[in-house]
């Protein structure tokens, strides 16, 4: 759509004032419910906002995408308190610290894999679409045959040599293949990440269902207290 790392950033700055609001009141349910059943409703919003995503294209609104991403971070506001008070309650107490580094270092590391994982698959599935695409642009078909014809009396009006005006309607062709193509390789990608997020629900089912345990206060060793 043309838009500027402003814009980009615009529409993600909405969904972190969301999860802004949602990590209190996911953090004070992680401490009075199970944590299975938080973790699987946000998980599963997650997948409903990456499924949302398939439909994506550059016509989409600004304001239904950002619509959509909220819901994506609502999913996450709600998985990640419980997720961390899950994987923290049977640990005992002089071994939360150790434990919570161990925490956040996975899902450092799973965060960067998951990354990659996905740019690689994405620009996998660019250059599949890309080939394909690039493939049936031929003189028989004829809405590209058109697409020249146009983008070329546009530019004869314009000025532009005869020479010139084949030379840049091919180029704007070109153009126009890649992001057809790379807004396909997004769409794919986007469904990838919903499946995985479906199955996801598999393991978050089998979480305990007790709610986490209150951590023991530290005894008090001090002199004072021994007397």
């Amino acid at each position: 759509q043309g838009s500027t790392a402003l814009s980009a950033g615009l529409l993600l700055m909405p969904a972190g004032f969301t999860m802004a609001v949602v990590f209190p009141i996911s953090g004070a349910m992680a401490d009075k419910v199970s944590p299975r059943r938080p973790i699987m409703i946000g998980v599963a919003i997650f997948a409903l906002s990456c499924a949302l995503l398939t439909n994506v294209d550059v016509n989409t609104p600004f304001l239904v995408m950002t619509i959509w991403v909220i819901i994506g971070r609502i999913g996450l506001g709600m998985v990640m308190p419980s997720i961390q008070a899950a994987s923290l309650a049977r640990l005992p107490l002089h071994l939360i610290s150790q434990g919570s580094g161990a925490n956040n270092f996975v899902r450092q590391m799973g965060g960067a894999f998951g990354i990659n994982l996905t740019a690689i698959f994405l620009a996998q599935r660019t250059q599949f679409f890309s080939d394909g695409l690039t493939a049936s642009q031929t003189a028989d078909n004829t809405a590209t045959m058109e697409l020249l014809d146009i983008v070329a009396g546009l530019l004869a009006n314009a000025g532009l040599p005869e020479l010139t005006q084949s030379a840049v309607a091919y180029g704007f062709l070109g153009q126009m293949v890649y992001f057809k193509a790379y807004m396909l390789a997004f769409r794919d990608s986007f469904y990838l990440l919903t499946w995985v997020f479906v199955l996801t629900l598999i393991p978050a089912f089998l979480i305990g269902k007790d709610r986490p345990a209150p951590i023991e206060a530290i005894p008090n060793k001090s002199p004072a207290a021994a007397k």
